[in-house]
């Protein structure tokens, strides 16, 4: 990410000293101006049921701006280097704020405060994620190709894949347009294809 020349780069000074960084941003215009504003949203775990959009983190809502946490990797003049955000490329960052120890808590304060149907995310209850035929051999070369733009090491990429496909990402309108159990994915320059059984 880089600064627009209206903002001064020496007000990143001292950012790097911080291991990760809040990300206040605009949802990205281009996948969310045709959706319907909804108050109501049906979350993938609920299969079905519905709760209040500010009771999700669907990016359909009523003010389109969205807060993600990242790892810090590099600051290089006004380029802001981070990884493991959920932004999709192009995705505009309206503010970068530090994060504190503080801002975390615990894991029991975390399951104490956090709805029954989200329990499972909070316990780690993962999907198992493996590669299937020539998949891994294929990711290898793509990358050692140059071919992607964000990683450029196996260890790395494959940790993004798992990261993401082991809380199961899918909306209940995916799950059911899809039934065959087959689907794909932008994840950098990749088009991911994959099942699930």
């Amino acid at each position: 990410m880089t600064l627009v020349n209206e903002i001064n780069s020496s007000c990143l000074d001292g950012l790097i000293d911080y291991g990760y960084i809040w990300l206040i941003f605009i949802f990205h215009v281009g996948l969310n101006e045709n959706n319907p504003i909804k108050s109501k949203i049906a979350p993938p775990k609920l299969g079905g049921e519905k709760k209040g959009v500010f009771a999700t983190r669907s990016p359909h809502r009523y003010n389109p701006i969205g807060l993600s946490l990242a790892k810090l990797d590099k600051i290089e003049g006004r380029t802001v280097y981070f990884s493991g955000s959920d932004l999709i490329q192009g995705t505009p960052v309206i503010d970068i704020k530090p994060y504190h120890y503080l801002d975390s808590l615990d894991k029991d304060e975390l399951g104490a405060s956090t709805p029954e149907w989200l329990k499972e995310t909070v316990d780690r209850d993962l999907l198992k994620v493996t590669y299937t035929g020539d998949s891994e051999q294929e990711l290898r070369e793509i990358i050692s190709q140059g071919k992607l733009e964000f990683y450029d090491n196996f260890e790395d990429m494959s940790q993004v894949i798992q990261e993401v496909f082991e809380l199961n990402p899918h909306s209940v309108h995916t799950l059911n347009k899809h039934k065959e159990g087959i689907y794909a994915v932008a994840l950098d320059n990749l088009n991911i294809v994959y099942s699930m059984n």
